[in-house]
Formats: C-alpha cells, sequence, structure tokens
C-alpha cells in the first residue's frame, strides 16, 4: 500500500515580525508506503499569533518514528514534555516586553496499510473526501469549535479561533482519531495562524484535481491576514 502526498505553504507577505518558513511549521517525513506528517503552531505569550523559533523546536522535539508500531499518544506526549522544557531556553520573538510563557499546537498523523491515524491539540484539521463526499474529520480545539453546537450557525463565523486547548503542561494529552480509506481518498491536513475556514470549504479544495492543486487550493482559503497557513494532502494510491 503507497500514498500520494503533496505539500503547500502561504506565508503573510507584510507581516512585521518574523515569518515562519514552511520547515518552522510542517514537515513531511517517512516513506510512500508509511508517511508521517507534523504539523505545528507554538506560541511565546497568550497573545501572540505564531512563534516560529518555538514551532521549529517543537518540530524538533518530535522522535523520528521507526520502522515498528507507532505508538502516536507517547510520541506526542514526549514532544510535548521536551519542548516545554526547552523552549524556556529561546527569546520571545513579537514583544520581549511579556514574560516567556511558551504553549503550542501540534497534529502528528502516520499512515499504515489503509489506515491513517492522527493525534493533536490545538486548531490543525484533518479532514477524509471520497469522491465528492467530506466522510470523515477532527475536530480543531477553538472556541469556535466549542461553541458550534450551541450557537447558531449565523453567529459561528463571527466567534474568535483563539485555542480552548495548548500544550501548556505536562502530560500533553492529544486527541487520537483514525481514518480508513478507500483507494482515490483523500486525506487534507490543514493549519493555520488565526485562521479557521469552514469545513465544506476545505473538502471542496480537496477535491481538486490532484492532491498538489488540492493542497494549493487549502492553504488559498484565507484573507491573507493570517500568518501562515500550511497543508498536507495525503491520497491513497
Amino acid at each position: 500500500m503507497s500514498w500520494r502526498t503533496a505539500t503547500a505553504f502561504r506565508p503573510r507577505q507584510d507581516f512585521a515580525y518574523l515569518v515562519p518558513t514552511p520547515e518552522d511549521v510542517m514537515r513531511l517525513t517517512g516513506t510512500p508506503e508509511r508517511p508521517f506528517i507534523a504539523l505545528a503552531n507554538a506560541y511565546d505569550e497568550g497573545f501572540a499569533t505564531c512563534w516560529p523559533a518555538g514551532s521549529r523546536l517543537l518540530l524538533d522535539r518530535v522522535a523520528a518514528p521507526g520502522p515498528g508500531p507507532l505508538d502516536l499518544r507517547a510520541l506526542f506526549a514526549s514532544a510535548a514534555a521536551r519542548f516545554l522544557r526547552d523552549a524556556v531556553t529561546l527569546l520571545p520573538q513579537f514583544d520581549e516586553q511579556w514574560p516567556l510563557d511558551p504553549s503550542g499546537a501540534l497534529m502528528l498523523a502516520t499512515g499504515h496499510g489503509d489506515v491513517v491515524d492522527v493525534a493533536w491539540i490545538g486548531a490543525a484539521r484533518a479532514l477524509q473526501v471520497r469522491a465528492d463526499e467530506l466522510v470523515a474529520w477532527t475536530t480543531p480545539h477553538t472556541m469556535r469549535e466549542q461553541s458550534a453546537a450551541q450557537v447558531p450557525a449565523t453567529e459561528v463565523a463571527s466567534l474568535p479561533t483563539v485555542l480552548v486547548r495548548s500544550i501548556r503542561e505536562t502530560p500533553a494529552v492529544p486527541e487520537l482519531a483514525s481514518f480508513r480509506l478507500e483507494r482515490g481518498d483523500r486525506l487534507l491536513f490543514v493549519q493555520g495562524s488565526g485562521f479557521e475556514a469552514d469545513a465544506n470549504a476545505y473538502a471542496r479544495a480537496a477535491r481538486a484535481a490532484s492532491a498538489e492543486q488540492a493542497a494549493t487550493e487549502a492553504v488559498a482559503l484565507g484573507s491573507g491576514q493570517e500568518v501562515f497557513v500550511s497543508a498536507v494532502c495525503l491520497e491513497r494510491a
């Protein structure tokens, strides 16, 4: 069993502070038979939208998966603990008048056979599309998503996209999900800074003519005010 993969990244062009690079916030490793995805966005204090050095540190602390079965929960918890331990050695990059208060959002995913396992804390989202149908998805840990069941649909879009869960203390216990993909299915992963589009919009992007185009269309969904948007598209070959 093999997977086709594609990535896309779009930074904000006029951002006054350090703009992350793709390697700061997104890693795609592994093999065509067993891809491994990591998406991150770290924060140096409570009002930050992103922290490139912290995001890179968080991804660097994710241990490379070995050849055997992968325990995503343990891998996630280890990376989170090492990030919180080491992040205090970094300097804040946006407003050094604030005390360093590191936190982060992380999504990990691995494919094996026809299954993709996902572990996450934060606002990243994974969606499975089969033909023209959105068949499964993860729920971001944001105020908007948390309130969706109680707030009228017409008001949900106006709610802030602030996180209600992030990596702040150990042990960090991620939410887990598994997706079983049929041949031709796509799984789209999207992570952004201050960005949360409707799931149906992501699904439309995932139906693009190719995996490369799907990832490109996903990062184009924002308004352009986000510090960055990154996407990975997996397609079962």
